[in-house]
């Protein structure tokens, strides 16, 4: 499964379970609207159970989390999920493969009734053949859940203020500190190989207050995981996220007012906007022990493919 299918399923497991879980609180369990949606959650956690023995969907933070996988930011009412559990004190709810139908009706009758009785804690929680829930803290050297997400996002916020490094370095110097470059793209590419979704995840949760800086992070990281997936490893998927790291450099020579500009450019700001790709190539051919890469994917990241 690709890291974006995988994604996708863990948001439609989240999707699934809010609707399941508000149905309760409008229709009877044996109403057709909410047996349709314990139909579709139970369908959904059939695709993710083939091949797995079991799915996790926690809260870390202002977060949810499904198998290790921070999911973006929340929708309406992912966001009212999150809430309801942190109300009941649900941190972690794991669900092995073979639950049925049934207990996934009782257990999200018995979410709802736990969530409007705050002080019952999940004590009051009948037992499940196939469903437990807890708090991820107690479980955190078994599930390691706490320390993944951690670890990614530290990495991650590690990575962008290097990003800002090597831009203020090429914009000071003529040229990109490749040793901070080179150590970033490590970084990342060990973090591709032991945890590439939750690590592609991650570029849709971050905010872009430094688009410049975040958004070279983010290529680098969506270029490595694709690469992973087609079996590129080691120097060679190295290259391709150091290449996709230093794709916008050459904006290091676009005047600031027009990068930062909040209205639509002129014609003439767009040309000179448009130039950052042969500045970026010339700077990156100009740096010594440069990928031969690198130059020719700043030069050609904007180009169509019928050469314009």
């Amino acid at each position: 499964m690709s890291d974006v299918n995988a994604l996708a399923l863990y948001e439609d497991l989240a999707r699934r379970f809010a609707t399941a879980l508000r149905g309760n609180q409008l229709y009877a369990s044996d109403h057709p609207i909410q047996q349709r949606n314990v139909d579709q959650l139970l369908d959904t956690l059939a695709r993710l159970l083939d091949g797995r023995p079991s799915i996790v969907l926690g809260v870390v933070g202002d977060k949810l989390v499904v198998a290790d996988t921070p999911l973006p930011r929340a929708a309406a009412n992912l966001t009212e999920l999150l809430r309801r559990l942190r109300t009941s004190g649900i941190e972690r709810i794991g669900i092995d493969r073979g639950v049925t139908r049934e207990e996934l009706t009782e257990f999200i009758g018995a979410i709802a009734t736990l969530t409007q009785h705050r002080d019952a804690g999940t004590d009051a929680l009948p037992a499940f053949p196939h469903i437990s829930v807890g708090r991820i803290a107690a479980e955190t050297e078994a599930t390691g859940i706490t320390q993944d997400i951690v670890a990614i996002k530290r990495l991650y916020d590690d990575a962008a203020r290097s990003a800002e490094d090597i831009y203020e370095s090429a914009r000071v110097d003529g040229r990109p500190e490749l040793a901070v470059a080179r150590k970033t793209v490590e970084g990342l590419a060990e973090m591709a190989e032991q945890n590439r979704t939750a690590l592609v995840a991650l570029t849709a949760m971050k905010n872009y207050d430094n688009y410049t800086f975040t958004h070279m992070v983010n290529v680098s990281i969506l270029t490595m995981a694709q690469a992973r997936a087609l079996g590129l490893e080691g120097p060679q998927l190295r290259e391709f996220g150091l290449s996709a790291l230093m794709h916008d450099i050459g904006k290091v020579r676009t005047p600031i007012e027009i990068l930062q500009k909040p209205e639509r450019l002129t014609d003439d700001e767009f040309t000179i906007m448009k130039r950052h790709v042969v500045d970026g190539a010339e700077i990156l051919r100009q740096t010594p022990e440069m990928p031969i890469m690198a130059p020719s994917v700043a030069f050609e990241h904007h180009l169509r493919i019928d050469g314009s």
